[in-house]
């Protein structure tokens, strides 16, 4: 645990309080929309250079911005808005996050006490509306109970991967309170990487073995397995093994390593048959930061028929729906790094051929005669996977939309540098793109941010263009 450096002697407000606390937990950017109730929070991020105002064009696209930063970056991410309808515009947003299970802070203002629960303009009982999709609801209504209110709300959050809200009294924000120390603890979006390893040789040696049983073992790769890609390659040459990825984690593997067979499913539907005949013939299935595990483990009646091996970051995040044959808890790409040393190398590959042949045979079927005159979604991203693989020395971020235009990404767009993929994982909200590459671009500026989506995903958030001009964010 550490704290900050104690400020001059004096006093400041709530809110610049609110932001300082923030800041100390890494925040770099507040996505919102003005309104009279928050003016004094926006008034204080204006005094505080380390931390920016994010200015979208509705609230809806500030919630939606916020959950895919914290899908970026795994750090708390924010979102402000006015009460009543203020809130009420925040709802898809916030409940995308609590979905994918990231970590955010929704903010926002209130009536001052005396004129709430009367019909007041803009007056909604917020903790019963948000109550209904998150945990966490505070409403703050008295200076004194703001620091701890603040740091169990940010604490939960984090812990939790869940979004929380807080709404405070307009005038409590403009409230003087003593200045005191900020005690934070401090890199927390890493907390869980920080701590000592939990896998001892007997719980390694025991999941090994146990895998080893196991002959057609099929490697699913999920979102929280960032930053491990070319360990899991390497587990699954060991294995024989075919690899799958969810929708989100596509890039986290090299898309055109002989191994890797695709998406195993998009928005609840089957990725391809390429997956599906796969997992279908699985006796196994080894798991790295994966959710929804029905998607592979279950047959058509929901219920579990072959076993599951997890590798993940902490205790919430194996299914308690499934049993686990084996579960390894810690730092992803430490977990994988000791099951490469670790594993015997299979000499058997009946499996990965057959899954190999069952690939190949899908691409033919696809195959695009060299005299096809008319524009294809396969030529499209083709092309485009040319160009994106060339960038180097960048981050390149992709965000999908829902519809056509996503299953046909998921399908063919090669990924090879172990990119990132935004998305709507859970909720599948149209919308998402736009705000997604405007908190991509703010994140980095330095990044290559491509946005596909379709035409009644862009025109519900097309005012967000707007956001990437003001702020100068090159997106695509």
């Amino acid at each position: 645990m550490a704290h900050n450096e104690q400020h001059e002697q004096g006093e400041r407000t709530v809110a610049d309080y609110v932001i300082e606390v923030l800041i100390s937990y890494g925040v770099k950017h507040v996505f919102g929309y003005p309104g009279a109730s928050i003016i004094p929070l926006m008034e204080s991020i204006s005094k505080h250079p380390p931390i920016d105002w994010v200015l979208s064009r509705h609230e809806g696209s500030s919630s939606l911005a916020a959950s895919a930063g914290a899908k970026l970056t795994g750090r708390l991410a924010v979102c402000a808005a006015t009460s009543g309808p203020g809130l009420s515009n925040l709802v898809t947003g916030i409940l995308d996050a609590h979905l994918d299970r990231v970590p955010l802070l929704a903010i926002t203002g209130l009536l001052p006490s005396s004129k709430q629960g009367r019909l007041e303009f803009q007056d909604l009982n917020q903790s019963r509306l948000i109550g209904s999709i998150v945990s966490s609801t505070h409403q703050c209504s008295s200076a004194e109970s703001l620091p701890a209110l603040l740091r169990d709300c940010i604490g939960r959050a984090i812990n939790d991967r869940d979004v929380v809200h807080i709404g405070i009294d307009s005038k409590v924000q403009s409230t003087k309170i003593p200045n005191t120390e900020l005690w934070t603890i401090p890199h927390s979006a890493n907390i869980f990487r920080n701590l000592p390893p939990r896998i001892n040789d007997s719980v390694l040696n025991k999941f090994i073995e146990d895998l080893s049983q196991y002959h057609r073992i099929v490697v699913v790769v999920g979102n929280r397995a960032q930053g491990a890609g070319p360990l899991i390659e390497a587990i699954a040459q060991k294995l024989q093994s075919p690899i799958i990825t969810s929708l989100d984690a596509k890039g986290i593997v090299n898309d055109e390593n002989e191994l890797c067979m695709g998406v195993l499913g998009i928005f609840g539907s089957p990725g391809s048959s390429i997956s599906q005949n796969i997992i279908k013939n699985a006796d196994a299935i080894l798991a790295f930061g994966s959710d929804d595990p029905s998607t592979f483990l279950t047959g058509q009646d929901g219920v579990q028929i072959r076993p599951y091996f997890l590798c993940d970051l902490d205790f919430s995040s194996p299914s308690h729906f499934f049993y686990c044959s084996g579960v390894l808890i810690g730092d992803i790409s430490y977990s994988a790094d000791l099951l490469v040393k670790n594993l015997k190398a299979k000499s058997d590959g009946e499996f990965l051929a057959l899954a190999k042949k069952t690939k190949a045979e899908f691409f033919a079927q696809h195959q695009l005669k060299p005299d096809d005159k008319f524009t294809s979604p396969i030529n499209f991203l083709q092309a485009l996977s040319r160009r994106i693989n060339k960038i180097s020395g960048r981050q390149t971020v992709k965000a999908f939309d829902i519809g056509d235009n996503t299953v046909w990404s998921a399908l063919f767009l090669n990924l090879t540098k172990y990119q990132r993929v935004l998305q709507s994982t859970h909720l599948g909200t149209m919308g998402f793109c736009v705000p997604a590459c405007v908190a991509a671009k703010v994140e980095d500026k330095n990044s290559v941010v491509i946005g596909i989506t379709g035409d009644g995903g862009f025109q519900m958030c097309l005012g967000e263009l707007g956001t990437a001009v003001q702020y100068q964010l090159g997106v695509i």
